[in-house]
């Protein structure tokens, strides 16, 4: 079977067959075991040199990507990988070579993938300004914080309303916009009129359903800085199936109003305190009801994904701009 296009004209002949071969594997014109272009063959249809494509396949035999059979042609390995006499610098090279073949089958050109390289696995986010996006400053607290944890960047909490008020001023001088899908539309439409993408994560579920199985048997005291968190938190839970029973065992209150709400719920109540709380709640407890330093995380994952998505954003601007 042979491919549709050769690889463009510019790199280094070697790479150029390389090239080829891989994107074609890659897009499903060839496949292990089908049988190459001869060398012939490939010279006419890229217009390089026999020795030239001969050298490469000869090279590409070697790494074990290209099984020769005398009499018969050469053919894609059906186990394509590095033979086992090659250096690992050169079996390195294999990956890397391979991943830039498929990264040019995605639209991605070679500099566009050594950034996204760099921005994704080498800590090329470091500093990049980011805006948090949510309608209370918990949430925003909690998001920023995991952000930061793993992309390095420079987060910026911006609420609902003051970004809709003035989306230019709101998001003056961030690349993108970070939020969930409570209030993606919105964020969307805002982050639009000056040009910021938008990106979604999402909170961990576990963390309201160990709340929910904790509140089937005891009270539950959610000590916060920003009380609209308590607003977005029950919906939350209702949405998890929470019954009027069980939330009528949740409280979420602030860190002034905690000692009250101590009073008012039921005996031992198991009192949870949100970062941005700490400080306020300190000494606000009765002895012996052992507040507990809460975290809400992002969900498993959603980091990484939200490193890729910007990194590749990124270098498709850079590549853009080229």
């Amino acid at each position: 079977m042979e491919p549709n296009q050769v690889a463009p004209r510019g790199s280094h002949p070697f790479e150029r067959v390389r090239e080829h071969l891989l994107v074609s594997l890659h897009l499903g014109r060839l496949r292990p075991g089908d049988r190459v272009p001869s060398v012939r063959r490939f010279a006419v249809m890229s217009g390089l040199n026999r020795k030239t494509v001969h050298r490469a396949y000869r090279a590409l035999a070697l790494e074990g990507f290209l099984a020769v059979r005398p009499g018969a042609g050469t053919f894609v390995a059906t186990s394509p990988g590095p033979h086992p006499s090659a250096r690992r610098e050169d079996e390195l090279l294999h990956v890397v070579n391979r991943c830039r073949a498929e990264a040019h089958a995605l639209g991605v050109s070679p500099t566009g993938f050594a950034d996204f390289v760099q921005n994704a696995l080498n800590g090329g986010l470091k500093g990049l300004p980011i805006a948090i996006v949510e309608c209370n400053l918990e949430q925003t607290d909690m998001i920023g914080r995991d952000v930061r944890a793993g992309l390095h960047a420079e987060t910026r909490p911006v609420l609902l309303e003051a970004l809709l008020a003035d989306p230019a001023a709101a998001l003056s001088g961030v690349w993108g916009v970070v939020t969930t899908d409570c209030h993606r539309a919105d964020v969307e439409r805002a982050a639009q009129a000056v040009g910021i993408p938008v990106y979604r994560v999402a909170l961990d579920p576990e963390f309201p359903r160990r709340i929910l199985r904790v509140a089937k048997a005891r009270d539950v005291v959610l000590c916060v800085h920003d009380p609209r968190f308590g607003i977005v938190f029950r919906r939350f839970l209702g949405q998890l199936g929470a019954t009027a029973e069980i939330l009528a065992r949740v409280h979420v209150t602030s860190a002034k109003l905690l000692r009250t709400t101590l009073r008012e719920a039921g005996d031992d109540p198991l009192v949870l305190v949100l970062p941005l709380a700490e400080r306020d709640a300190a000494g606000r407890t009765p002895a012996g009801s052992g507040p507990v330093l809460a975290h809400w995380r992002l969900a498993e994952g959603t980091v990484d994904r939200l490193r890729a998505a910007i990194s590749f954003d990124i270098a498709r601007r850079r590549q853009g701009h080229a």
